[in-house]
């Protein structure tokens, strides 16, 4: 079969397309509550510890949280895309799938504390060995909390995730910022994550209802391996590709400039999580449930990618205008010189949120194997724009070379999109023109200000109230001027999502 396809599919029942739109609509409203409350909380969690322990402790929990990950997206076995994606789900895929992660979920754990030292040693970071080994609990957690939350996924529950992102947040913040007050430094980080993992398994299993059953069926979890070990592949890569800097910065530049680094990618992925990734978390599921109905996933690609640049291209463009204000008011002096990491990276996450939801599409399809295929070439054009970067000892060119391969690598996975759903190329960059144009023009506006109304000698909180006032009326105008139909559909979505939300 070729790479690029496309087959036409029957259309769906009118019925069926209006209660999955009911189930997208009410998910999306959970999801934003959930990443922006869970986003915001994080976020400012993350400035009082910041403030508390310096860049050596966040860049040491960074690296070692990136080798958790990097074990603990192995141990999913990519068993949570293959649950919400299957047509035909039976309670013996459930059970095999519990309790095969729960099980690699604790031998992973045992290796990782037992190998630790000599990990740890292998990246020239032997300090963080006793680190890793009481993170490696994390696993254990994740491996019970896989099958729960991939139920939850699959039945749109994401109401119930929304509570479990939220509760976990905030007690974990709680726990981190009272054992940073009293001089536990990064434990008081390490204690945060494993306080979360530990809330959120809890609440996972209170709103799931799962409660496993004694047996397992083998040719279950075949089944579900079919589709879920290039999900896994994928998976594992992608999560290779988001560590990256975790893992080398240490290696060729040490702690205190990753932790540099994490500071201006932090307000990045934050709003990447706020605003792309809300309506992104709702498409597998809903995808999923058109893959046999060509017509309406491409409608709802298009209507998803629409709605997304509205607010991605303006809050990350903006990010980028504003970064170094921000930063000024809200740190010490010592962390300013993240500011042009912020910016690179703001304007690679604008890239980014054009190609968001191909990976969805692409699984829902059917074609794991695509997205692994993808994985692959994205991670080794990512490695080697690192390498290049890093000759130059600049944690700055760093974020540079991340926004260039982002824009050299991402037309490839549009093309794969287009062949599945016979997407029309033009019809998909047109509708970025609008944002795009409005969003020039509020960085436009904000510069002036900057130059004739507040100077460098304004205080810079005043300069960023300001700035953010200025930036986001003009670019309300602009669009509204630009593209009164998007406005006016846009407004229509919210109305859906106020309408949609449950009681």
């Amino acid at each position: 079969m070729a790479f690029f396809d496309c087959r036409q599919r029957r259309p769906i029942a009118d019925g069926v397309a209006v209660s999955l739109r009911q189930k997208a609509i009410r998910g999306v409203a959970w999801t934003a509550v959930q990443n922006w409350g869970t986003g915001l909380i994080a976020l400012f969690v993350f400035l009082i510890l910041a403030r508390l322990l310096g860049p050596e402790h966040i860049g040491e929990m960074t690296a070692a949280a990136a080798m958790i990950a990097v074990v603990a997206i192995v141990q999913q076995l990519g068993l949570v895309p293959a649950l919400v994606q299957r047509e035909n789900l039976e309670p013996e895929h459930i059970n095999a799938s519990f309790w095969t992660t729960t099980i690699v979920g604790v031998v992973l754990a045992g290796l990782v504390a037992l190998f630790a030292p000599t990990i740890t040693a292998v990246l020239h970071q032997p300090n963080l060995a006793l680190i890793v080994r009481v993170m490696s609990l994390k696993l254990v957690f994740d491996g019970l909390a896989t099958t729960p939350q991939a139920l939850l996924r699959r039945r749109l529950d994401f109401r119930s995730l929304a509570v479990r992102s939220l509760l976990s947040a905030v007690l974990g913040g709680v726990v981190g910022i009272a054992m940073a007050v009293y001089g536990f430094g990064v434990w008081s980080l390490v204690a945060q994550q494993l306080v979360s993992s530990a809330v959120g398994l809890m609440t996972l299993w209170v709103a799931s209802g799962f409660r496993p059953t004694i047996g397992f069926s083998s040719r279950h979890l075949r089944q579900l391996l079919g589709y879920s070990t290039y999900a896994m592949g994928a998976d594992t890569v992608a999560l290779f590709n988001n560590q990256l800097h975790g893992l080398l910065i240490p290696i060729f530049l040490g702690h205190t400039v990753l932790g540099y680094y994490i500071v201006g990618q932090r307000f990045v992925r934050v709003a990447a999580n706020m605003f792309t990734a809300t309506v992104a978390a709702v498409m597998l599921p809903t995808f999923s449930r058109l893959q046999q109905h060509l017509d309406q996933m491409r409608h709802a690609f298009l209507s998803a990618t629409q709605m997304s640049a509205l607010l991605a291209f303006p809050v990350f463009i903006g990010l980028a205008a504003v970064s170094k204000d921000l930063l000024a008011s809200l740190f010490r002096d010592e962390w300013t010189s993240s500011f042009r990491v912020m910016q690179f990276l703001a304007l690679a996450a604008v890239v980014q949120s054009i190609s968001f939801f191909n990976r969805a599409v692409i699984m829902a399809r059917g074609y794991p194997r695509r997205v692994l295929v993808l994985a692959l070439i994205n991670l080794t054009t990512n490695i080697v724009a690192f390498l290049v970067a890093v000759t130059y000892n600049d944690v700055a060119v760093l974020a540079l070379a991340v926004m260039v391969q982002r824009v050299a690598y991402g037309l490839l996975p549009l093309l794969v999109v287009r062949g599945l759903i016979d997407l029309d190329l033009w019809i998909f960059v047109r509708q970025y023109l609008p944002p795009l144009a409005a969003s020039l023009i509020m960085v436009a506006a904000v510069m002036l200000i900057k130059l004739v109304v507040v100077p460098e000698s304004v205080a810079s909180w005043v300069r960023l109230m300001v700035e953010v006032v200025v930036g986001a009326a003009t670019y309300l105008l602009a669009i509204r001027l630009i593209a009164p139909y998007r406005v006016r559909q846009a407004l229509e979505y919210f109305r859906l999502l106020r309408s949609g939300e449950p009681s």
